[in-house]
């Protein structure tokens, strides 16, 4: 059976140790301004909570993570709308690009060998 609370409340959870490692209350910095950028980021892009949290959100928080540990965490600080894009027809293009633009050899290769592939489309949830 469909169990929304239980649905946004993982989805919830994912941004939340995405964006801070831990839940907002294992925090030993100020809460509310940690619950504060957990609302920030949710409002910003709310449509993140229609994301397939195994399918969408963790594969491209892994692809990030990939790049460099703190990347998904600043992207959705930064850009959560990020996270609705396809990862095989936007996100790697794009950042496969951007390497070959800064000279990092076999940047894309390396990233698909990686699992980045498995992806479905940005906007399935």
């Amino acid at each position: 059976a469909l169990n929304v609370q239980r649905n946004l409340g993982l989805k919830v959870d994912f941004v939340e140790t995405t964006l801070f490692g831990s839940t907002i209350r294992d925090l030993p910095i100020d809460q509310d301004k940690a619950l504060q950028e957990l609302r920030s980021c949710i409002l910003a892009h709310p449509q993140i909570l229609g994301l397939s949290l195994e399918d969408n959100l963790q594969v491209k928080a892994r692809f990030f993570d990939s790049i460099d540990p703190s990347l998904s965490a600043r992207i959705l600080k930064r850009a959560p709308a990020v996270f609705s894009l396809s990862l095989n027809e936007n996100i790697v293009p794009t950042v496969s690009f951007l390497a070959k633009i800064w000279c990092i050899p076999n940047f894309y290769a390396s990233q698909l060998s990686n699992g980045s592939n498995t992806e479905q489309q940005g906007g399935k949830n």
